[in-house]
């Protein structure tokens, strides 16, 4: 496996960086004739340093998205019980994900129901950070708000959640983007759970991110399987793990 300094890696390419990861992407935008639409190779970059204290990046591997743009949102990476994951897109029309443990690209699964005919079509993506405070357990997109020099907040603490969101559209209606939650806890086993109906998704305000969309995330101490955010109303979940099977999760409400 060959070692780049970085400052060569994103010549003429677009390069994104993952905050609380190791990992860059590189995209390269693939022109493929007139009357069809670009599509994007992309590369997964893990940076680290050498004897120099250079920066230096290694590739962990490589894969090809079937749309002209919008990768580096649906591209996420995050840590599950000690590995690296990360959600990806191939085909514009389902999300997956795949273990980038070992320095390679090893897919795992697809979010089950997106590889349907008129499939949903990824257009970001996210894992939140769990963070143990005073108050419960909170996720949030971002670390840097926060005061780690206070002992209710401790950075050490700080770690991927067990489960996700992603937005899109069903193909065909691209009205609103529709947000989902997408449970990560049995992924060693090559498992994804979403939501059954009538959970299955919630339209997302016009204009905004997912991540400014979804906000105010909580899971509760004393039973991790409930999950409260805010996306525009507030949405209390929880995740019975007693009936999960090998393609969706039953749900229950509780706003």
């Amino acid at each position: 496996m060959k070692a780049y300094l970085v400052s060569e890696m994103g010549k003429n390419r677009e390069c994104y960086s993952y905050q609380g990861t190791p990992f860059q992407l590189i995209v390269n935008a693939v022109d493929n004739g007139k009357g069809v639409w670009s599509t994007q190779d992309c590369e997964i970059w893990r940076i680290g340093g050498n004897e120099k204290n250079e920066a230096v990046a290694a590739t962990v591997g490589t894969f090809h998205y079937g749309y002209s743009g919008g990768i580096q949102n649906i591209f996420k990476p995050f840590k599950h019980k000690g590995k690296w994951y990360c959600t990806y897109a191939t085909s514009y029309t389902c999300l997956s994900v795949a273990c980038l443990d070992k320095d390679q690209l090893v897919h795992v699964a697809d979010v089950p129901g997106d590889l349907a005919a008129d499939g949903f079509c990824p257009a970001e993506a996210g894992v939140p950070f769990r963070i143990d405070c005073e108050e419960g357990l909170y996720a949030d997109w971002d670390l840097d708000g926060w005061d780690f020099t206070n002992p209710s907040a401790n950075r050490m603490n700080a770690e991927f959640c067990d489960f996700g969101f992603y937005c899109g559209c069903v193909w065909g209606d691209d009205s609103s983007y529709k947000l989902k939650f997408i449970d990560f806890r049995d992924l060693e086993q090559g498992k994804i759970y979403t939501p059954e109906e009538p959970l299955d998704y919630y339209e997302l305000p016009q204009n905004v991110s997912l991540e400014d969309a979804v906000t105010d995330m909580w899971i509760l101490k004393e039973d991790p399987s409930f999950v409260q955010f805010s996306a525009t109303t507030f949405k209390t979940f929880r995740r019975r793990k007693d009936k999960l099977d090998s393609t969706k999760g039953q749900w229950t409400k509780f706003d």
